[in-house]
């Protein structure tokens, strides 16, 4: 009898996880290397020849090295406000009170009022005023802020006429349609438009301001609060949808 046939032992791991972090990674670190040091830049340029040189340069110079440096400074804390805000979104969406839908209306003339937005509508249906949402109070500010913000950066005026409107779901939810008549999405936009670091603005603009991480921080928001999130283009003519169904709080 001849001898018995070495065997082995093949194990198996899902490394799914893994490789998207380290997909997040790359992308964090395209981002940052971009995004922060640019900025950084601007900053160390213009006070380090105002440090060397503000005895001999002329008051026009100066002054254009100042508003370099400062102009520097805003882009760098909006970058890092952004991350701030998308690595706290988990714990934003604790409820506490949960948000009331009858504060809507208020909110979003607010947010409109400070992006300069003056075609915004709101429809709430009469029997969910009185409702809650399992959603902070803050989390919807950043959430609403961030959706109007994008239906403005979209539009090729910076002008769109946005309809939201709240209508009810099944199992003690809602869902809350922001539409907006800016551009049309390619599919891949609107396959990865929930990732981080990905700009959808670059594609139109050439221009990439911000992090990339609004969308994603919405997404983060709305699936912490067992939400759910949707993205398609309009059926009707330019422009886009974004729909989030919301839990009712009890």
């Amino acid at each position: 009898m001849g001898a018995p046939a070495s065997g082995g032992v093949v194990q198996l791991r899902d490394v799914t996880e893994q490789v998207a972090a380290r997909r997040d990674m790359r992308k964090f670190h395209s981002a940052v290397s971009h995004k922060l040091l640019t900025p950084l830049n601007h900053i160390y340029s213009g006070l380090g020849l105002l440090v060397d040189e503000l005895d001999t340069l002329p008051r026009s110079e100066v002054e254009r090295l100042a508003n370099t440096a400062l102009e520097g400074a805003r882009r760098l804390f909006a970058e890092l406000q952004d991350i701030f805000d998308y690595v706290s979104a988990p714990s934003l969406a604790t409820p506490g009170e949960g948000f009331a839908l009858a504060q809507l209306q208020a909110q979003i003339t607010a947010i409109a009022s400070s992006l300069s937005l003056t075609q915004v509508t709101v429809s709430t249906p009469d029997d969910l005023q009185p409702a809650r949402l399992t959603m902070s109070q803050r989390a919807m500010e950043l959430i609403l802020w961030e959706l109007l913000e994008n239906a403005k950066k979209f539009h090729p005026r910076q002008s769109p006429a946005v309809e939201v409107a709240v209508v009810r779901a099944e199992d003690r939810a809602i869902r809350l349609q922001v539409r907006d008549d800016g551009l049309t999405l390619s599919p891949d936009q609107l396959a990865h438009a929930w990732e981080p670091y990905v700009q959808g603005e670059k594609h139109f603009t050439g221009e990439i301001p911000g992090m990339g991480l609004g969308l994603a921080m919405v997404a983060a928001l709305v699936w912490q609060a067992k939400g759910a999130v949707r993205l398609a283009n309009r059926p009707d003519g330019p422009g886009v949808v974004v729909e989030l169904t919301l839990q009712l709080a009890p």
